[in-house]
């Protein structure tokens, strides 16, 4: 089973995607303490208990990586795709792959929508939001089914 999470994003690629290759800036708007060596075969941690080893990376249009946290869907894969659909404008794709039913699907969509709301809001106004303060502000209702 999978989730797949899109967010237009207006900014261009090559800055949503130096948000993630930075271990600087992913400590700003998606965890804390993040370490990484963004290179394929090589591995990240942060201190939210995610790691994991990077599987391809295309600047600018793909970064594809292994999910290991022990507490939510160890052993499953991520792919953030980055497509330009007008100069300046970046349309972010997100696929978690291999989880296991439909508690995880929904619980990776909730945690992933909140990201790219973040990484958004980010990117876009120069401030993160933090998990809490998007929970308070989403209407769950409409996202009860993650399909």
């Amino acid at each position: 089973m999978k989730t797949v999470i899109k967010q237009i994003i207006h900014v261009p690629s090559e800055k949503v995607f130096n948000a993630w290759a930075s271990t600087g800036e992913l400590s700003k708007w998606f965890t804390t303490d993040a370490v990484q060596d963004f290179k394929v075969g090589r591995n990240y941690s942060n201190g939210d208990g995610d790691s994991g080893t990077f599987l391809e990376i295309i600047p600018n249009k793909l970064i594809r990586f292994t999910w290991e946290n022990k507490n939510h869907c160890p052993g499953t894969e991520v792919a953030v795709n980055l497509s330009e659909p007008s100069p300046g404008t970046t349309e972010l794709t997100i696929t978690h792959e291999n989880l296991s039913g439909d508690e995880h699907v929904s619980g990776m969509n909730k945690g992933w929508s909140w990201a790219v709301y973040s990484l958004k809001s980010y990117l876009e106004t120069g401030k993160a939001v933090s998990y809490e303060t998007w929970e308070k502000t989403v209407p769950w209702s409409l996202m009860d089914d993650p399909k």
